[in-house]
């Protein structure tokens, strides 16, 4: 599964579709099977070059409900937006700020449902690891953001599978000294890693993933299988800044999370979920303006078995937290169904211009109808 994108450090993101009202869910065909998800109008199978793809199991008219996709695992919310967004069912009014806001986490509800909702599925634990990665992103002073990670280059050169192994080596050797020092052996050394840490600026956006994937692998195993089954990207990181920035979020999460998270805060947890999360994100849109504000993105892992097409026969409709897959035009049995990877704006030009965007953004060649055809 391939994906869309936005800025330098998560360029695979599906592109969000604009064409639903934020509400809650119609009941559908809910998606809760593992490690593949089936319904009885469609099956999941390898194929040749694609990998994984979705094939219609008899034919199927326009307007179908295919599935609905609610197994919503591992969440950011951008920082530039969490005072507009409801942290739970993603509503987004424009840009007014949100009525209800949680003093120790800052995220902000629309709804006192939301609200109880959201802290019901966080826990105790999970609010804990949230207030914790607040109190890292705003420190003693404001906010402490590193600056120079919103600004990198989107092509600078992504590092290798050697120079990322490298890079989390190192920052296991710091992580060891943390660690000790969470335990209670106070040593200069162990002291001096610590402060070391809790000194860097930080990057609020990776922060939140690295919490979000913590506390899935903690709190839902059942998740976390269905995000271990997707296909990794052994190069998740798309920039040398990219890299610093989550094996520094790590170290900084390792030295402010509760002890209990410890043991699921390790780089196996953080590079599974940038592998698996790399290539089957789906962006989170604004849903009544044509989709104009991106603010976040999230991995739906029984969403991500969809292939891309320029020309494709399902459209994605988010509804809150849900997304729901509906055939656009009749196909026949034995037809891939395939949605489009690419933005609204995207889908309209030539050719040429969506090969380039497709090469560029998700690193393939397309080969639907459309293309072959030079539409």
């Amino acid at each position: 599964m391939q994906g869309g994108g936005y800025k330098a450090w998560r360029p695979t993101l599906l592109d969000s579709p604009v064409s639903a009202p934020a509400s809650p869910a119609d009941s559908a065909v809910s998606i809760t099977t593992t490690p593949t998800p089936a319904a009885p109008l469609y099956t999941i199978r390898q194929t040749p070059n694609a990998g994984r793809a979705v094939f219609a199991t008899r034919r199927i008219a326009a307007n179908t409900l295919l599935c609905t996709a609610s197994d919503l695992s591992i969440t950011v919310l951008l920082r530039d937006y969490r005072k507009e967004v409801c942290a739970h069912c993603f509503f987004y009014d424009r840009g007014t700020t949100l009525p209800l806001r949680d003093p120790s986490t800052n995220l902000v509800f629309c709804s006192h449902l939301c609200q109880e909702t959201w802290l019901a599925q966080a826990g105790d634990l999970g609010v804990q690891a949230w207030t914790a990665a607040e109190r890292l992103s705003k420190g003693k002073s404001g906010e402490q953001r590193d600056e120079d990670y919103d600004m990198v280059d989107p092509g600078l050169p992504r590092p290798t599978t050697q120079e990322i192994a490298v890079a989390w080596e190192t920052a296991s050797s710091v992580a060891a000294q943390i660690r000790l020092a969470r335990a209670g052996m106070s040593t200069k050394s162990t002291r001096k890693a610590l402060a070391a840490v809790l000194r860097e600026a930080v990057v609020p956006d990776v922060l939140a993933f690295c919490v979000s994937s913590i506390l899935v692998a903690y709190q839902s195993p059942e998740r976390w299988r269905r995000i271990l089954d997707l296909v990794p990207d052994e190069r998740p990181y798309h920039s040398f800044v990219d890299l610093v920035a989550f094996t520094r979020s790590y170290l900084q999460l390792l030295a402010v999370l509760p002890t209990e998270l410890l043991p699921h805060a390790t780089p196996e947890t953080l590079i599974t979920a940038s592998s698996r999360d790399s290539h089957n994100s789906f962006g989170i849109r604004s849903l009544e303006d044509e989709g104009s504000e991106f603010f976040g993105y999230g991995c739906w892992p029984s969403a991500s078995f969809f292939n891309h097409s320029c020309g494709p026969n399902v459209r994605k409709e988010r509804i809150g937290r849900e997304w729901r897959f509906v055939v656009d035009r009749g196909v026949e049995e034995g037809e891939e169904l395939c949605i489009s990877y690419l933005s609204g704006e995207e889908r309209t030009m030539g050719v040429v211009g969506r090969g380039g965007r497709l090469r560029g953004t998700w690193g393939f060649v397309c080969a639907c109808w459309r293309c072959i055809e030079g539409e």
